[in-house]
């Protein structure tokens, strides 16, 4: 059975949102490098030219 994400995070216009799923890069967690530093995060999560 899947999960829909408006079953458990109903948004009024979904329309005028984007949402990114981070992942692990075999040594750390996206929301622990979150916690530790916001800036070391959002370059963790910038674009990166050798990663497709």
């Amino acid at each position: 059975m899947p999960i829909l994400l408006k079953d458990i995070w109903p948004i009024e216009n979904p329309g005028e949102y984007k949402i990114h799923f981070a992942r692990f890069d075999r040594k750390s967690q996206p929301l622990e490098v979150y916690v530790r530093s916001k800036q070391k995060w959002q370059g963790w999560q910038e674009y990166r030219p050798e990663k497709k």
